[in-house]
Parts: structure tokens; sequence; C-alpha cells
């Protein structure tokens, strides 16, 4: 799993890079899968701050992502 954060501050962005090269929106991709995250996911701080917990949802949201290719 890779993790990447576009931008900085109040428009910063994480997201997954899937094997294949798509990038998962993190926030995007907890919204449409009504999942709440124990971490802010614009914050690459806050995911790291999560520890396990954070990636254990991270693991969950790449392996069940809803957007279909180029819509994450």
């Amino acid at each position: 799993m890779r993790i990447i954060c576009q931008g900085w501050g109040a428009t910063s962005r994480l997201g997954l890079v899937t094997n294949d090269g798509m990038v998962i929106d993190i926030p995007a991709e907890a919204a449409r899968q009504k999942v709440q995250l124990s971490f802010d996911p614009t914050s690459m701080i806050s995911l790291a701050g999560s520890g396990n917990k954070g990636l254990s949802e991270l693991a969950a949201l790449f392996k069940n992502p809803q957007c279909k290719p180029n819509e994450c």
C-alpha cells in the first residue's frame, strides 16, 4: 500500500495508490462507504498518529473501493 498527500494545509488530501496506479481519494472513499475514520483524512500526521488502527481502516477501504477506475 502506498499513501500520497496532495496539497498542504486545509486543501490537502490523502490517497491510496493501487498496484495498477489508480489513486483512491481517502476522504471521498470513506464518505462513499459511510466509514468514520479514526484520523483526519486530510492529515498525514493524523494518519501516522492513529497507528495500526488507521492502517487497518485504510486496508479495508483499499480492499473494497466503491468507485470505478478514473472516478476515485
